[in-house]
């Protein structure tokens, strides 16, 4: 059964729509309503409900000028990180160098000793990724229907190798283990690298060019669409003959300009081939490089060689002591999100009183999980585990003799 009040505001606006002029509740123009108008109203109907229109009419009225004096669409979230780090969106292009601030001290240390030793390793090779770090771009795709609406970008790690190589088969975009051999028979070293934590069964090669000729140079490329150029800067130098150009994309592409490079030069050509990369939206990684996480430039042709060479190196993490300090580098500048970000996730230094004694355990199984995450087999692991080992093992056998020699004869 209907209450008063619903009879009453049905009665209201069949009156209001019979009146001329009247808005709506009966107002005409924001005016008090009649009590004669009213049907009901010698009831005891409340006041709010006779006078709530003409309380909210006038603030409408005024909220509506605003509206249409401000018409300032929201920033989204890719321009404003963008501001806070002080660059444009569209300077994150293929061929810029990302440099991580994070150090080898932010390991688990002290507090990763007490955790288990598979427990360790497994956080260790999460965190490893963005550790002691150089990144370069390689690719920007699309944007996808999820995610924040910025499109996707690559990159690969320079300063991380794997410690076996990969089963060919179980990797795509690889070559043949006979086509393999054959570029190594035409000179071509390939180094097989740890790209990063997306996807690491997918091969992204790149190899340096600088004694093969422009015209033979872009031959090879128009019969190869998936290799591109990064694009990366050429230091200062008094002849063009030293130039070199950077080619990144497919591994057959690239090992096949190797082996160009390779005849033409005649020495060994070297290409890094990375199984797994690194993927952020554009939103993403200027929200990393806003809080301080990232210092950026611009690449240089020689930086790959550079790094390359490091890679050969017993402290692989040498390319990216060198550039950290550079005054290349650009961070950006004191912001809300970076002294949040710090502040939330700051953790305090705690001074580790004793070797680790599970430090060279932990990164020994990180390799090992790594490797056979990119398809190598369990044979190619302990191989290269057991070289590694006999290398330990001889210098610990070398300086155990040269003690024992030395140790006075034991009492008879």
């Amino acid at each position: 059964r209907p209450s008063w009040k619903m009879m009453w505001a049905r009665q209201s606006a069949a009156s209001v729509s019979s009146a001329p002029g009247r808005g709506a509740m009966g107002l005409a123009s924001g005016a008090p309503r009649s009590s004669s108008s009213c049907p009901h109203a010698s009831a005891k109907a409340p006041k709010s409900m006779c006078t709530s229109a003409a309380s909210v009419r006038k603030p409408a009225s005024r909220l509506q000028c605003l509206q249409d004096n401000i018409d300032l669409p929201p920033q989204d979230r890719t321009t404003m990180m963008a501001e806070l780090a002080g660059v444009s969106p569209e300077m994150v292009t293929p061929g810029v160098l990302l440099i991580t601030r994070r150090t080898g001290a932010d390991s688990a240390g002290a507090e990763g000793a007490r955790l288990n030793l598979a427990l360790r390793a497994f956080l260790e090779s999460k965190a490893a990724h963005f550790r002691e770090a150089v990144y370069v771009l390689t690719e920007i795709r699309p944007a996808r229907e999820r995610g924040d609406g910025s499109d996707a970008v690559l990159g690969v790690n320079l300063s991380r190798r794997l410690e076996a190589a990969p089963e060919l088969s179980c990797l795509k975009g690889a070559i043949s283990e006979a086509n393999l051999r054959r570029y190594s028979q035409r000179g071509v070293e390939v180094l097989w690298m740890n790209g990063g934590p997306v996807e690491p069964r997918t091969v992204t090669a790149m190899c340096c060019i600088q004694s093969l000729p422009q015209e033979r140079r872009n031959e090879l490329l128009a019969r190869s669409p998936s290799v591109w150029s990064l694009g990366c800067t050429s230091p200062s130098t008094d002849s063009s003959e030293d130039e070199v150009f950077v080619f990144c994309g497919a591994m057959d592409g690239i090992l096949s300009l190797a082996a160009e490079e390779a005849s033409h030069s005649r020495r060994t050509a070297t290409a890094l081939v990375w199984a797994g990369f690194a993927q952020w939206s554009r939103a993403q990684l200027l929200g990393e490089m806003a809080r301080g996480s990232w210092g950026w430039c611009r690449a240089e042709s020689t930086d790959i060689p550079e790094a390359t060479r490091a890679i050969l190196q017993p402290h692989g993490e040498a390319f990216w002591n060198g550039l950290r300090h550079s005054s290349r580098l650009a961070w950006a500048p004191d912001n809300e999100v970076a002294r949040d970000f710090e502040a939330r996730f700051a953790r305090p230094h705690v001074p580790v009183a004793a070797p680790d004694p599970q430090a060279e355990d932990a990164r020994a199984l990180v390799q090992q999980f790594e490797a056979l995450l990119r398809g190598s087999s369990e044979a190619q692991v302990l191989r290269a585990r057991a070289a590694s080992l006999g290398e330990r093992a001889e210098v610990l056998g070398l300086t155990s003799t040269t003690r024992r020699r030395s140790a006075p004869p034991a009492p008879a």
